[in-house]
């Protein structure tokens, strides 16, 4: 831990999660009071939390115990004395372990910049009424009181079914590529709730994952509507692609859609995980925790955080390519498609011809054309440079929005939909 003004500390919480979920830190997740989903760690996590630190930057983490122990007067729950002080700095390990030290550090980088620019006045007075929200509660303080009296049992690092580790297991075979029986389970869980939980009318417990599911879902794990749109409009090409048995059915406008049964979806999570191991990881990982997956032959939850382990090491080369060929192709159609609508919805605001044959003719005719005084292709009438300028400015964000897009597929973890 390092210590940090007050401002940066709240902007820091807006960010937490991502080390959570970076370095498999047991966390839940709730609706907060302005609405959005935030973070939480139970005693179990805070624990997990604690060790990462302590491993990750041991010297920090030190210098943060010695403070809390003397600052707070901590308790030993076990006897009721105080622990003693200062706490020796050979009690927490020599040095960092490489692989988690990267991942705090990975983590750092990425706020740094944020944390710098949202320190403003807006921060300072939410800093005000946080600081008001998260006072010392009464009934928080006897809740703690109490657990620290007689009966007091250390917290388990283990979930409710043992080792995470031994429970998962492998979820692949490496030589026959068939799922476990968790997997299987842990696949069936998560159709079972998009299926029961789709807010869509018409689509609630219809027993496959439509597109409309799929894009539903995207979002509801933090991704952009309109890019979800878009990028599930092409998981039929990936389907094919990749052997996916899917099904076909008549959509709303009249066009055949593929759609997936408990089968597919297996076939298509088992493809997502021997494609990119790693983001299929963080993607689980988030869903197991995010919405709190029932075990359906149990009916307990799945244990969290899901172990890397339970994952391929590396992809499957012929996979993998299966994969990188289909998210390439897509972002060239998903491209296309916010270029075609950006310049046609643009081309309407001024006024002009709002058929147009393709996206690069249309920017490279309006920019020689309506700029000019004489007018093109595509004249209004106006021939005002201010025109011109404000049609290139618009044109340009489709680049930006292809890139929106194309964090479907990682950064965070949500890449696989139902593919």
């Amino acid at each position: 831990m390092v210590e940090m003004g007050e401002d940066a500390a709240l902007i820091l919480e807006e960010y937490i999660h991502l080390l959570y979920e970076a370095a498999g830190i047991a966390c839940q997740y709730q609706t907060g009071a302005d609405g959005r989903t935030i973070a939480i760690l139970d005693r179990r996590g805070w624990l997990h939390s604690s060790i990462f630190d302590a491993c990750s930057d041991p010297e920090e983490s030190w210098k943060y115990w010695v403070k809390a122990i003397s600052h707070f007067s901590l308790v030993d729950p076990a006897t009721s004395l105080p622990f003693p002080a200062p706490l020796p700095r050979s009690a927490l390990p020599a040095l960092p372990t490489p692989a988690l030290q990267a991942v705090f550090f990975d983590w750092q980088r990425n706020i740094h910049s944020e944390v710098h620019k949202k320190k403003t006045d807006e921060n300072a007075e939410n800093a005000r009424r946080r600081t008001a929200a998260y006072g010392f509660e009464s009934n928080n303080d006897t809740a703690s009181a109490g657990a620290m009296g007689g009966g007091y049992m250390p917290v388990n690092f283990d979930g409710p079914q043992g080792n995470v580790g031994d429970f998962y297991g492998k979820f692949i075979d490496p030589v026959t590529s068939r799922p476990s029986g968790v997997y299987t389970r842990l696949v069936d869980s998560f159709f079972f709730w998009i299926d029961s939980n789709c807010d869509i009318p018409g689509l609630r417990n219809t027993g496959f994952i439509e597109p409309a599911k799929c894009a539903w879902i995207i979002v509801k794990m933090g991704s952009d509507a309109v890019a979800a749109q878009l990028v599930v409009e092409c998981l039929q090409s990936l389907y094919e692609s990749a052997g996916i048995p899917c099904q076909y059915q008549r959509g709303d406008d009249g066009q055949m859609i593929a759609v997936l049964d408990r089968r597919g979806w297996l076939h298509s999570s088992i493809f997502d995980t021997c494609a990119d191991p790693e983001e299929t990881w963080k993607y689980w990982s988030k869903a197991v925790t995010l919405f709190a997956l029932v075990d359906p032959a149990t009916s307990l939850p799945f244990p969290s955080p899901l172990p890397r382990s339970a994952f391929p090491t590396l992809p499957i080369p012929a996979l993998q390519r299966i994969y990188t060929n289909w998210k390439l192709q897509t972002q060239v159609d998903v491209q296309k498609k916010k270029t075609d609508k950006i310049v046609r919805d643009t081309m309407a605001a001024y006024g002009l011809q709002s058929a147009v044959p393709s996206s690069s003719m249309v920017a490279s005719s309006y920019v020689g054309g309506v700029g000019a005084t004489n007018g093109g292709l595509y004249n209004s009438g106006a021939g005002t440079g201010t025109s011109a300028a404000n049609m290139n400015s618009t044109i340009k964000t489709v680049a930006t929005l292809a890139t929106t897009a194309l964090g479907l597929f990682g950064g965070g973890g949500a890449y696989t939909y139902g593919n």
